[in-house]
């Protein structure tokens, strides 16, 4: 396990359960296959021993990956992730105001080939 296998679990396996999750509970369009109850209840455990799996990896990550993990580390691990989620924001809202141009519809309005 290095450091590649922790951006895999954080910013992998962990933002696709929380967007089935989201997507579960809204209804904007988004059509799930099957029963949203089931998938919701599957997501959120999934969710939690992701969650409590990441939480033992990272606390005992001078075994796995040679480093000590400070409240400062875990601030430069998920610093990529804040930052791109900043970014989007600050672009959705500066595109939104001065273009006009929602750019969370950017692969929704593309029509079908």
């Amino acid at each position: 396990m290095d450091t590649a296998d922790a951006m895999a679990l954080l910013f992998g396996f962990i933002v696709v359960i929380l967007a089935s999750i989201v997507a579960s509970i809204r209804r904007n369009g988004l059509e799930l296959k099957g029963n949203r109850a089931v998938i919701l209840g599957i997501s959120i455990a999934d969710l939690i021993v992701m969650s409590v799996y990441g939480f033992y990896w990272f606390g005992n990550s001078t075994i796995y990956l040679g480093i000590n993990m400070n409240p400062v580390t875990w601030l430069i691990v998920s610093s990529p992730f804040i930052a791109g989620i900043i970014i989007y924001f600050v672009m959705r809202w500066y595109r939104l105001r001065k273009e006009d141009i929602d750019i969370k519809y950017s692969f929704q309005e593309i029509p079908p080939e």
